[in-house]
């Protein structure tokens, strides 16, 4: 044990006290904080910018109603307009004209052209007996404008079809006035503050977070392995301890650094978590409780054990950074298949298919916890897969190990199936 523990000290010194891992500790939470807070702060500061539209139409009150809508005031709370205007960093000049003819068609096209306007919603009276409205402009893009506007388009829409019918202009408002849903979460039989949105973003900034640090770790493992082969530091490291001992107090290393990584990253999220994010018409806060933050530890630490071994056997396997890059997909590829289905574990923790995947050992540290962030699954369900992992990390380690003894002393051979087969026997 005494040797394990000092090839661990030297592991985590060398490693800590690279430039590398100084970059990546700073790198990671700005990007995280860019793509999270920095939008939502640049989009809240309002520039002088105003886009102006025309709304051409041989119905005026039709087209009044689409301003209306349109240019909804940050105040009114039943807009659905309101966030848009709220966080858009423009303001929006709407025009009415009444006047559809073919001539007029192209003077407001001239207008786009020469900068004059932004663009014009084309709506005569054909187009709107067909539902098929057009909007010209520069750039063909601007989805969120187009969204308010097919927003706005719909709701006149509406209002006409009721006021035909009789409705007085109270009952139409009364009618469209917007249902606002607020989710919330069950939990132990009780209604918690943990909403559907920020449930969401956070599952998946921790998963993003555990699939980065366990792929980024376990890789290292395996290039530090090759690096100290190629230049054939093991023949000296072997005069002190045995293969085994290298390779345990190489994982053991690397863990501690991506343990000292994630307790940084802790530390400077902790203000992002009481920072309200604002996203998709609302705000809300990471949970980035202390439960959530202990089972990130816990399956990092496993699945770095289980990807760790593989990533040190291939290191021990192969010559070149070449070779290793060539089965450093099949080492990846569980963690890959974790990654393409977040999304259906996220929106439905407890389907068959959730269940299936997170019990699966290779699969069990993201989506387990995924799924335990979202709704925590039953207690065996949690037992078993951990039972599993910790019986697949034994027997991995326990393969990989002896690949390893073998593999850092095999030089100029590419290794193949069999030959790996016979170095478990000579092991």
């Amino acid at each position: 044990m005494h040797n394990i523990f000092l090839f661990a000290r030297r592991e985590y010194l060398e490693t800590v006290r690279k430039k590398s891992f100084i970059v990546m500790t700073i790198l990671l939470p700005a990007m995280m904080f860019g793509f999270t807070v920095l939008p939502s702060m640049v989009a809240s500061k309002h520039s002088g910018e105003t886009q102006h539209i025309v709304i051409a139409s041989s119905d005026a009150q039709f087209a009044n109603d689409i301003r209306d809508k349109f240019m909804s005031a940050p105040s009114d709370e039943n807009s659905s307009v309101q966030q848009r205007n709220r966080n858009a960093p423009r303001a929006f000049d709407v025009q009415i004209d009444t006047n559809v003819s073919p001539e007029e068609e192209a003077a407001l096209t001239q207008r786009v052209n020469s900068h004059e306007i932004d663009g014009y919603l084309w709506a005569p009276a054909d187009a709107l007996t067909a539902r098929k409205l057009s909007y010209r402009s520069r750039s063909s893009s601007d989805f969120d404008t187009q969204g308010a506007l097919n927003n706005a388009v719909h709701e006149a829409l509406v209002r006409q079809a009721l006021r035909k019918h009789g409705a007085t202009a109270e009952e139409v408002a009364d009618v469209l006035k917007p249902v606002d849903i607020d989710t919330r979460k069950v939990e132990n039989g009780k209604v918690t503050d943990s909403g559907g949105v920020a449930m969401f973003f956070t599952a998946l900034l921790l998963m993003i977070m555990l699939y980065v640090t366990i792929l980024m770790y376990s890789m290292s493992v395996m290039r530090t392995v090759l690096e100290e082969k190629n230049s054939r530091i093991f023949e000296v490291l072997l005069s002190a301890a045995t293969p085994k001992e290298l390779m345990a107090g190489k994982i053991l290393g690397a863990a501690g650094v991506g343990l000292t990584q994630i307790a940084l990253w802790t530390l400077a999220a902790s203000p992002l978590a009481a920072q309200s994010i604002s996203m998709f018409g609302g705000s809300f806060h990471l949970n980035l409780s202390v439960k959530n933050m202990i089972f990130f530890g816990a399956f990092f630490i496993l699945g770095f054990l289980l990807y760790s071994g593989l990533g040190a056997a291939l290191g021990a396997s192969v010559n070149s950074e070449q070779e290793a890059q060539q089965f450093q997909f099949v080492i990846m590829m569980p963690l890959i298949v974790s990654v393409i289905f977040m999304m259906p574990v996220i929106q439905q923790p407890h389907s068959t298919l959730a269940t299936v995947l997170s019990l699966i050992p290779f699969c069990t540290p993201l989506l387990m916890y995924t799924r335990i962030l979202v709704e925590t699954p039953p207690a065996w369900q949690i037992g078993l897969s951990l039972v599993l992992l910790i019986a697949t990390i034994y027997a991995i380690v326990s393969i990989c190990s002896r690949i390893y003894r073998v593999g850092i002393l095999m030089y100029g051979k590419r290794p193949t199936l069999p030959e790996i087969v016979k170095w478990l026997k000579y092991a």
